[in-house]
């Protein structure tokens, strides 16, 4: 199985409990010799448009300091797996 994954995803990026500090390295140490990482590329801005409205892009752009993260989080995987063939 490949697991779409960016060493970005290791950051606490809010106050949730489900970014909570050690969370990616937990998940990564049970799954890693089962699975393969596969690092995945910035989404283009046509690949942003087709999934969020105007709205909710002028938003991230403007207000959220993760901006880059959102991106590489909601936007990447269909671009990556279908270069990886899976």
């Amino acid at each position: 199985m490949k697991v779409v994954f960016h060493k970005d995803f290791y950051q606490v990026y809010t106050s949730d409990p489900a970014a909570e500090a050690g969370r990616m390295e937990a998940i990564v140490e049970v799954i890693g010799s089962d699975v393969e990482f596969v690092t995945p590329e910035p989404a283009s801005e046509a690949e942003i448009a087709a999934a969020h409205t105007d709205t909710h892009v002028d938003y991230v752009r403007h207000y959220d300091p993760y901006y880059l993260i959102e991106r590489e989080n909601n936007e990447i995987f269909s671009k990556t797996l279908s270069k990886e063939g899976g």
